[in-house]
């Protein structure tokens, strides 16, 4: 999520629960202050044969703002009419009542479709907290979704609290592999031309506040001379060097055979969207595998070892949330105060000298073009830009 949307930061609250069936997560954006999401599988253990609602979820204590969601596996006339009998619905309607949530899903609404049969259900469901609940609109199933599962995507979306977004230059990403370094050069070529006065005036008046405003100058026509070559990339869920217009076509086949059968509900239907998802699994993994292999046999050089890396098991998990003198650190801006102040207290304050009208000036050393040069040209090509969002590419 927060590598398709860099506005989302994601931070996982394993503090708040340790069973594997609640996931919990601290979502939050410039203009939308932390949102707590509890994504739950109301599944019964093998040695308790409880379900999780209450084995584990019924002594948390639930943030202000929050937001619960997924499968309760619960019926209950809240969220269906049709049912007669509640069932694994009572700690669910009595946390949600107790705390003042509100449900989110339209009743009656299907959420599941069983695999037999014609009949349909709704467990998947999402409460928000009274603090948020305004905020929390456009509850869907998504039809377009392609999941190939028996559940129904759910989409809904969360309103900004104010108008306030704060731009980061890093947010637009550009397909470098796509530039055209001819349009490139002839536009930062243009662009130098006709600020030639302004960049003469600059150099002219060697002060400070000149050098920043010519760095700028030279940050800035670099930038339009890159939004004139180079297309943006766009981060989508198939943003992936193996997607191909194959697998499109198999996503499509099976979407359609998956809303035939939703609509006809008949076992021969069942089966073709069966016959079809299942092909455009293979298909994946077809064209997984076909790329791996092109990739060996293409590697060059050091790029052996990049696919060596690949085969190694990764293991990646997240700080958890850190507490030191009762201070709990989440997000990682927290984290990285608690760190700065815990590992590295303030120093003790020095007397200040008595007398600096002797006080000596290091002299500034004269660079030449050259030296400036090999220092810009030693840098490591992938590396990440800086503040501009300028790779090495376009040094």
């Amino acid at each position: 999520m927060a590598k398709n949307n860099p506005y989302i930061k994601c931070s996982p609250r394993t503090d708040i629960s340790q069973d594997p069936d609640i996931q919990v997560l601290e979502i939050s954006t410039p203009s939308i202050a932390p949102i707590t999401v509890f994504n739950i599988y109301n599944e019964h253990e093998g040695s308790s044969n409880l379900y999780t609602i209450p084995r584990s979820f019924t002594n948390i204590p639930l943030p202000e703002r929050c937001i619960i969601a997924g499968d309760m596996n619960a019926h209950h006339t809240w969220w269906n009419s049709q049912i007669k009998t509640p069932k694994r619905a009572d700690e669910i309607v009595q946390i949600m009542e107790t705390n003042h949530f509100s449900l989110l899903n339209e009743p009656d609404t299907p959420t599941y479709y069983y695999r037999t049969g014609q009949g349909t259900s709704v467990i998947d469901l999402a409460f928000t907290s009274q603090a948020i609940h305004d905020s929390v609109i456009n509850w869907a199933v998504d039809e377009n979704a392609s999941t190939g599962s028996d559940h129904a995507t759910i989409q809904f979306d969360i309103v900004a609290e104010s108008e306030l977004v704060t731009t980061d230059s890093n947010t637009i990403r550009y397909n470098w592999n796509k530039t055209d370094w001819d349009i490139f050069s002839k536009t930062l070529n243009t662009l130098s031309q006709a600020s030639r006065m302004v960049w003469q005036y600059l150099h002219e008046q060697p002060t400070e506040s000149n050098l920043d405003k010519s760095a700028e100058l030279l940050r800035d026509m670099i930038l339009d001379a890159v939004k004139a070559s180079t297309p943006v990339l766009q981060l989508t869920m198939h943003s992936k060097r193996w997607w191909t217009p194959q697998l499109k076509i198999s996503q499509t086949n099976m979407n359609r055979a998956q809303k035939q059968w939703k609509k006809t509900r008949l076992d021969s239907d069942h089966i073709k969207f069966k016959a079809v998802r299942n092909q455009y699994f293979r298909d994946i993994r077809t064209s997984k595998t076909s790329m791996w292999i092109e990739f060996l046999a293409n590697a060059q050089g050091t790029e052996i070892f990049t696919a060596l890396r690949y085969t190694k098991p990764r293991k990646t998990q997240r700080t958890p949330p850190l507490s030191f003198s009762n201070i709990t650190a989440v997000t990682f801006e927290e984290k990285a105060a608690l760190f700065r102040s815990t590992m590295f207290p303030p120093p003790s304050v020095a007397p200040l000298p008595t007398d600096v009208r002797n006080r000596q000036t290091l002299p500034w050393v004269t660079f030449t073009p050259t030296e400036i040069k090999e220092a810009i040209f030693t840098s490591a090509p992938r590396k990440a830009p800086g503040p501009d969002g300028l790779p090495f590419h376009c040094r």
